[in-house]
């Protein structure tokens, strides 16, 4: 699985996905799908584009987690 953190780097960085879209070209519907991690792809255009808008690196945007290593709901304590 792929976890795409854009929702925290927008938050970090006090910026809309409007502000995101108009620095970086990208359409706002192309970056909700990527807000709400719903997208299957990415181009690597895209991500030097968002890298830059945001001044990160690829790993501050994006991180493999192992299908063995995925959150599972925690049961809840007493």
């Amino acid at each position: 699985m792929i976890r795409i953190y854009l929702s925290r780097l927008l938050g970090e960085r006090k910026m809309k996905m409007a502000e995101l879209s108009r620095k970086t070209g990208i359409s706002k519907n192309a970056l909700s799908l990527l807000y709400y991690e719903k997208t299957d792809s990415i181009r690597f255009e895209t991500l030097a584009k968002l890298c830059d808008a945001l001044n990160c690196q690829v790993s501050d945007l994006l991180e493999y987690i192992p299908e063995d290593k995925q959150e599972s709901p925690e049961p809840p304590t007493k």
